[in-house]
Formats: structure tokens, sequence, C-alpha cells
């Protein structure tokens, strides 16, 4: 296996390859500036200049040692010392030092220049100063003179028309628009946004001051054939600079034109296809949508959002359909079963009333009373429905009251099996009841759990056979007691024990247990639920049910 090898180990061979890069790119930049000097040591073309503010700007710092090695290496003159060598390298490596200390100290600076903010401080930091402090600077400590000539203006401009063209033509768009590749060499972080506006203000700003640039320098030109009759060798350097600046400048502009063009109509390309999949039902993948521009990147994800928006109102209005579709026919369910709930009981005290009117006179007392017992039967099952049916009223618009209070919940229990103790008589059935001898304490409405209870009861009766045993039993922890009512009758299958919860739901829906309306259980759950507790269910078909009411202790 091979070892790794340390960390510091690595940073210096970084650091090595740094420094051995930038020697390489800046001495060769700097042999071919020997060939186009025109004044006294002075190149009209120098793209060394770029590589010094790449490097600093990518490589920090250490790119000043590789600056300053290749400066020494490709000297102009054999006549240079090794002070004026190592002078001329650090002025290079000031060229490149000055934008990278102006991007260390203000962070809010990009060196990608994707904002407008670190273009403009680029273009006055990395171009025009550096450029012009190297060539006043050099004029006046490399650069030899005549005796009583401390600085000579026109080698001044010469030096810094060409630092600057180099670094507006060379670094500034590998700067802007190959930043994200150098930066992935690196390893550095991929975050790459930036606007359309600012690449445009971009090729603009290099157009309009390379266009400049090579004005100038056939200004130049024109005032050194005319005052200073120019050789013609010289004349012809200056000539091929100029030319070749505005070659940069027009290949500058075709190649940011075809890359913008590219960069623009495949984003678009890619949202009108993500737009037709959304017309086609699909969600809106901004993931799809490949471009680093805010503009586009701003959009997909907005769309993407009103996509996700769009499917989620769909799907809620899918579901309140379905719900609107199921209340819908729950009522129309609820009112047939409901017309002939109430019309049951009308009928029969209408039928007995007609009866006992019709043979007053003949009647015998016993079969009076018998009908008379049937009227006040079939009124209290018409009172017990239009309760259940103010009391759901209730409960779905928010206004039912409680008589919230400490009650025992052994003595509900034992009003609710003294009260149904009839209903079991009647069908030969035992309940057994298990109270423990301490107080079940609870913040509750006696009333309204006497319903539940009362509820539960009368459901383990009618669904269990004859003789048939009914326990209630009793249960408690340090938060909560437990009710629950067993019974061994025909049992609830698993897909229905959630429904029977719900209002205008019954199970058994034919026969003899399908008396009732379906609101029991659901005033049931809801009570219980009021008082802070919940109401559970066990069962299987021909095995019988378990209800089970929790309630919370009532705190001290």
């Amino acid at each position: 296996m091979s070892r790794t090898l340390p960390p510091a180990a690595r940073v210096a061979l970084t650091r090595l390859g740094q420094i051995a890069l930038t020697f390489v790119l800046f001495a060769i930049c700097n042999a071919i500036a020997g060939d186009f000097e025109i004044e006294n040591n002075v190149s009209i073309l120098f793209p060394a200049t770029a590589i010094s503010i790449l490097t600093c700007m990518y490589f920090g710092g250490w790119a000043a040692v590789g600056i300053v090695l290749a400066t020494m290496a490709t000297p102009w003159s054999p006549d240079f010392g090794w002070r004026i060598l190592v002078l001329s390298g650090l002025l290079s490596a000031i060229e490149g030092l000055i934008p990278l200390i102006v991007f260390r100290l203000r962070r809010d600076l990009h060196a990608d220049l994707r904002d407008m903010k670190s273009l403009v401080a680029f273009l006055i930091f990395g171009t025009v100063v550096n450029s012009a402090i190297s060539a006043l600077l050099g004029n006046l400590l490399v650069i030899a003179h005549p005796a009583g000539v401390w600085i000579n203006w026109h080698e001044v401009f010469v030096w810094w028309i060409a630092d600057f063209t180099a670094a507006l033509l060379l670094a500034t768009p590998i700067l802007a628009f190959g930043g994200t590749f150098f930066r992935r060499l690196r390893g550095g972080e991929r975050d790459d946004r930036r606007t359309l506006a600012n690449a445009l203000q971009i090729v603009t700003a290099v157009i309009l001051l390379g266009w400049a640039a090579a004005f100038a320098i056939r200004m130049y030109l024109l005032h050194s054939l005319t005052e200073r009759r120019l050789a013609w060798d010289a004349a012809r350097k200056i000539l091929f600079v100029a030319s070749l600046v505005d070659l940069l400048v027009l290949l500058i502009l075709i190649l940011a034109s075809a890359t913008l063009l590219f960069n623009v109509s495949r984003p678009f390309r890619q949202l009108r296809v993500q737009i037709e999949t959304m017309q086609e039902g699909a969600r809106f993948d901004a993931a799809r949508v490949d471009s680093r521009y805010v503009e586009f990147r701003t959009l997909a994800e907005t769309l993407e959002e009103a996509s996700a928006a769009l499917h989620r109102r769909a799907e809620e209005l899918r579901v309140q359909t379905a719900r609107a579709v199921s209340a819908s026919k729950a009522k129309t369910d609820f009112l047939a079963k409901m017309s002939h709930e109430l019309r049951t009981p009308l009928n029969s005290i209408i039928g007995f009333s007609d009866l006992l009117i019709e043979q007053e006179q003949k009647m015998l007392s016993a079969k009076r009373v018998t009908f008379l017992g049937n009227v006040a039967s079939s009124a209290r099952h018409l009172l017990s429905l239009i309760n259940d049916l103010l009391d759901i009223s209730k409960v779905e618009s928010g206004k039912m009251s409680m008589n919230l209070g400490e009650i025992d919940l052994r003595a509900a229990i034992a009003n609710s099996v003294a009260s149904t103790s009839s209903l079991f008589l009647r069908k030969h059935q035992q309940v057994d009841v298990e109270l423990p001898s301490e107080p079940m304490i609870v913040n509750g409405d006696l009333g309204r759990l006497e319903q539940v209870l009362l509820n539960l009861l009368s459901n383990a009766n009618k669904f269990s056979p004859d003789g048939d045993r009914i326990s209630v039993t009793t249960a408690g922890n340090g938060a909560s007691y437990r009710v629950e009512i067993r019974d061994h009758g025909i049992g609830i299958s698993a897909g229905d024990q959630e429904r029977i919860f719900e209002e205008f739901e019954q199970v058994h829906t034919k026969g003899a247990r399908s008396s009732g309306t379906g609101l029991g259980l659901a005033l049931a759950r809801r009570f219980v639920e009021a008082h802070g507790g919940t109401i559970e269910l066990r069962s299987a078909i021909g095995e019988g049910s378990v209800f089970s009411v929790v309630l919370p202790r009532m705190s001290a």
C-alpha cells in the first residue's frame, strides 16, 4: 500500500508547484516581450503582466517568488546586474500583489469578478493603478537615463500601456470567465453564481477599454513618427502590437458572444422542455436547468416552487373533492336513514294515539296502558334521536359546552350499568363489574362520560347474543385511568374499526342490529377527546370487542 504524504509535505509540494508554474509562464512571456522593445529597455508588448496578476490572484504571495526568479532567468540586457534584475522582478510582482491585497482586505469582493463591485475594483487596482505604479517606479529605479534626467514620460507611457493592455485583455477575461475552472482545480467552493448583467458589463468594459488601448498605441505611433521620426522597424512593431490588440478585442468579443449565446440558449431550451413537462402533469425540476447565471437559477427555482405549489393545490383539491363527495354521500345516506328513523317512532306515536282516540269508550284499561307505554317508548326514542342530532351539531360547530368538575369514575360506571340493566335483563345477559376500592378521580363532565359509557354498554348488549356475559373492568397508572367494556359478540373487522367512529357510519346496516343512526360512537370519541383522553378498540370477527376509554387523572 502506498503511504500518503503528511499534510505539511503536501502543502510544500503544492507551493513548489505554484512557484514552478509561475516561473515557466512568466519567463516565456518575458522573453517574448524582449522582441518588442521600443523605448530604452521598455517593451510595447508585455504579456507577462497578465501572468503576474493571474498567478498572484490564484496562488497568492507565493507566485511573487516565481516572478522574481523568472525575471532573473530571462534578463533583457546582459548589462543588468543582479540588483536591477531583482528590482525588476519585484516591480512585476507588485503588479500582481496590489489587486491580491485589495481583494484579500475586502472580503466582499470576488476574485471571479461576479458582480459589478468586484469588476470595478479589479479594473482600478488590477489594470490601472498597479500598472501605473510599476511604470513610474520602473522608469525611476530600473531604466537608465542621461545625466540630469530622472524620468522619461514617453517610456512611462509605453510601459504603462503595455502592462495595462495585457492586464485588461488577458487577465480580466480569464478571471471573469475562467475563474470557475481554476477554482475547481484548486478544490475550492463551487459557488459560481453570477448574473447575465455582470457578464455583459465585463465584455463591454474589456471591449471599450481594449479599443481605447489600441487607439492610444496608434496615437503614440503617430506621435513617434511625426515628432521623433521613429525607425520603421520600431514603427512596424508598434503597428503589430496595435493590430494584435484589435485582434484580441475581436476574439474576446466573438468568444464572449458565443459563450453568452450558448449559456443563454441552452437554459432557455431546458426551461421550455421543463415547462412542457409541467403541462403534461409532471413536476418542474430546477436541477435540469444547467446554468450558473442567477437569473436562470432564480427563474428555475421559482418555477419549481410554483410547480410544487400547483401539485399541492391539485392534491388538496383532489382530497377535498373526495371528501366533499364522501360527505355528500354520507349526508344523503344519513338523511335517508334519519327520515326512516324519525318516521318509525312518529308513526308509532300517531298510530297508537289514533287508536286511543277511536277506541276510548270501549278500550280496556290494560290495553290503554299498553298503548300509552308504546307511545311513551316511541317518544323517548324520538327524543334520543333528536338529542343525538343536536349533540353532533354542537360538536361540529364547536359549541358543545362541558360542565367539568371533580368526579369519581366509579360512580359514572355504576350509574351507567344501572341505567342499562333492563336491556341486559331482556336478553338474559350478565354484566360483571370490577371496581377498585380507591376513588378514580378525573376532571370531567359526569353527564357526558355517562353518555359515553351508556353508548358502549348498549352496543355490547345489542351485538352480543342472548345469555352472554359482558364485563366492565378498570385499571390505572400514574397518569391515567382505563375503563374496558368487553363483550363476546359478533366482533368488528379490522377494516371497519376506524370507520365506525366517524359520523353517520354503521357496520351492520341490515337485520335486527341495524337500529341506530351511526352517531353514538362518533359522539363518544368526541366527548372522550374533549376530556383529554382516548377511546380504543380491539376486536376480531366472531371474537367479540373490547372498547377502552382512557382518561387522564386529575392533577393534585
